[in-house]
């Protein structure tokens, strides 16, 4: 992490997305590191992204110095963030992050139903044997 000093790496949740180049940093590959690093997906949210960059910006916008490039890099973040619900790419992100989720749960009700049908099936034929 060279480019964030080591005292101030504890104040942000999300460190080692910070690690990277600062030319690299963008709210579309933000999001999707974000959405890896949720371990349930019901926190998986725009909003939640969203709120979680802008406070990781905050937190980097005391840790530089107005003269530092990453600084104007953070700027330049924090204000499209505030426009992010016009870009198409991060409409496409989260549209494939719901389509996902749906996918999951719809899975996650299957094998539920199945298994309950298997209960059924077993217990019924436990009463047919009595």
């Amino acid at each position: 992490m060279e480019y964030i000093p080591s005292k101030d790496r504890s104040k942000l949740k999300y460190p080692d997305y910070w690690a990277w180049d600062f030319n690299s940093w963008g709210i579309n590959d933000w999001n999707t590191y974000w959405i890896e690093k949720q371990l349930q997906s019901i926190y998986i949210t725009k909003h939640n992204s969203h709120t979680a960059l802008a406070d990781e910006l905050r937190c980097l916008k005391q840790v530089y110095s107005s003269i530092h490039p990453a600084y104007d890099k953070i700027l330049k973040l924090l204000k499209e963030l505030q426009n992010i619900t016009k870009d198409t790419t991060n409409k496409k992100i989260w549209k494939a992050r719901d389509r996902i989720t749906s996918i999951k749960m719809e899975s996650e009700l299957f094998e539920l139903e199945s298994d309950l049908n298997k209960k059924k099936g077993t217990q019924a034929g436990i009463q047919i044997a009595q």
